[in-house]
């Protein structure tokens, strides 16, 4: 087998795999809050109206995010309708491509294993795990920039060849209609560290550097263009430079201490985070490992400072920097496998593995203390307490066997698999009794009729309600106007969440519900005039 034929076989295997473990769940759940609704609503409006440039919510354009994910929506929604399968396509589209280019960048600067490696910490990161099932423009922006980075690295080595410098080009382009210009800054942190470390000689032509910009401006002007022939400035001001420059240096929401990444980093990149002290200082095999180490540290650390440096802070921002914590993560691992990674380093591997699994039974025992609080959920709670103790108890005994370390970490990786897999095709369907607008719909929608419906001061993009009711939900803003269509001849409705309930009783009267349900962590009800 020639080695374009193995590079090809491992990545179609990784990806194969990458499905296993993203593909159950995707579809078996309803949209949950904050964001999966109004996205899904955005693709269903531009379905129904045929609409490829402007996504709109409950009639109201939204031009808060970049059109990618809308187009491969729209796309995947061609052919089985609008789902909750097929509105998540694209990310679990975005988590293989990223998969597939972890792999690439692992097996190009270290090796076959380190690749391989680095592909299956990525793809079992909690945040990216539950990315990939999911509705998660990061996920899309993660994918662009780790394809910039991996083509760009690519064309500081081969400055003269004109193939690499389009794809960066191309990647680039495609990680604006993604997320917008945020992904240049991501993929530029740990670029500019290597052309500056590396000096590139001979340097790249002018035809190629422009041949990349060229690339990137036509890839991003397939949105802009058509936008600035509809004279939608106000919408470009909105998703390049309110969204981008304005949300960072004087943001609106989300506004988080400097330190909130510091917390996240070890959260969202569990559990592999954990194994970044023991990457601090390890001693590499040659040249190419230190290279890739010291790209994926100035990656990690870079992207944590920048978005640090803004008062609006999501975990989610930190989701474009997985793959280093990956990259970085397999150094260990491989070391580990390979007998260099150090006496106290590996007792140290041995402990975490050791507490994950005395962390397992704690989470077994905890649930099944649940059970007599909990009766109707008590078989989902033994189940899981179940599966944690066998999961627990496997990882002891491979700690108990010759080459423990070895054993020990594979069988930690399975039980983590397995564990995703009941996570997501088990327990997260299970929580739609919860989480999901569906039900409170569907006992709307049997009221209602044909008659009108509004909410009363609901986020201007709460879409949970519009989404499941299949139609669009007028806005009432203010008592006045509530009590005005409460008091009119038409029959009309209003959806009014619990912490509105007593604003909305005092324009309109007393008045008993007619659907009361709990969404989420909320309780809301349907209240008609007649």
């Amino acid at each position: 087998m020639t080695p374009r034929q193995t590079v090809r076989r491992d990545v179609f295997m990784l990806c194969l795999l990458a499905l296993v473990l993203f593909l159950p769940g995707l579809g078996t759940r309803d949209l949950w809050n904050p964001n999966e609704p109004t996205y899904g609503l955005a693709v269903a409006e531009m379905t129904d109206n045929g609409e490829w440039w402007v996504p709109t919510v409950n009639g109201e354009r939204f031009l808060e995010k970049p059109i990618l994910y809308f187009w491969l929506a729209r796309v995947a929604t061609l052919v089985g309708g609008v789902n909750e399968f097929a509105l998540r396509l694209p990310s679990l589209l975005a988590a293989l491509v990223s998969v597939g280019f972890v792999y690439l960048m692992g097996l190009r600067h270290a090796g076959r294993f380190h690749g391989v490696v680095a592909a299956l910490l990525f793809m079992t990161t909690v945040s990216i795990a539950q990315a990939a099932r999911m509705i998660q423009m990061d996920l899309l922006a993660t994918a662009a920039v780790i394809a910039t980075v991996y083509w760009g690295l690519a064309a500081l080595e081969q400055p003269r060849a004109w193939a690499p410098w389009f794809a960066t080009g191309l990647a680039a382009g495609v990680g604006f209609l993604a997320k917008g210009p945020v992904t240049w800054i991501l993929a530029a942190i740990p670029l500019v560290a290597a052309i500056v470390a590396a000096r590139p000689k001979p340097a790249p032509t002018v035809r190629c550097i422009t041949l990349a910009f060229a690339a990137l401006v036509a890839t991003a002007s397939c949105w802009v263009v058509p936008l600035a022939l509809r004279g939608e400035w106000d919408g470009l001001h909105e998703v390049i430079v309110r969204q981008n420059f304005t949300r960072f240096v004087a943001p609106w929401d989300h506004v988080q201490p400097w330190w909130y990444f510091l917390k996240y980093l070890w959260i969202d990149m569990a559990p592999w985070s954990l194994l970044l002290p023991l990457a601090v200082g390890g001693r590499a095999r040659d040249a190419p490992d230190r290279k890739l180490s010291r790209i994926a540290w100035v990656w990690l650390i870079g992207t944590i400072v920048f978005f640090s440096l803004s008062g609006s802070k999501r975990s989610a921002y930190l989701m474009p920097a997985a793959p280093a914590v990956a990259l970085l993560a397999s150094g260990v691992v491989e070391r580990l496998f390979r007998g260099t990674l150090g006496a106290l380093r590996q007792r140290i591997v041995l402990v975490l593995l050791a507490v994950s699994s005395l962390t397992m039974l704690g989470a077994a025992w905890v649930a099944h203390g649940l059970r007599d609080h909990y009766a109707s959920h008590a078989a989902q709670l033994a189940a899981s307490s179940a599966a944690l103790i066998a999961g627990a108890v496997a990882i002891l005994v491979a700690l108990g066997l010759r080459r423990r370390e070895r054993w020990a970490s594979i069988c930690f990786l399975v039980v983590l698999v397995l564990l995703q897999l009941g996570l997501a095709g088990r327990l997260m369907p299970y929580a739609n009794t919860f989480k999901s607008a569906r039900g409170f719909a569907g006992e709307t929608a049997a009221v209602l009729g044909n008659d009108a419906v509004s909410g009363y001061r609901l986020w201007v993009w709460r879409a949970d309600y519009a989404f499941y009711l299949g139609r669009r939900i007028g806005r009432v803003e203010d008592p006045a106007e509530a009590a005005h269509l409460w008091n009119g001849r038409e029959r009309h409705c209003m959806i009014v969440e619990e912490w509105k309930r007593e604003e909305f009783l005092e324009a309109v009267g007393p008045a008993v519900p007619r659907v009361g349900r709990d969404v989420g962590s909320k309780r809301v009800e349907l209240y008609c005039n007649r």
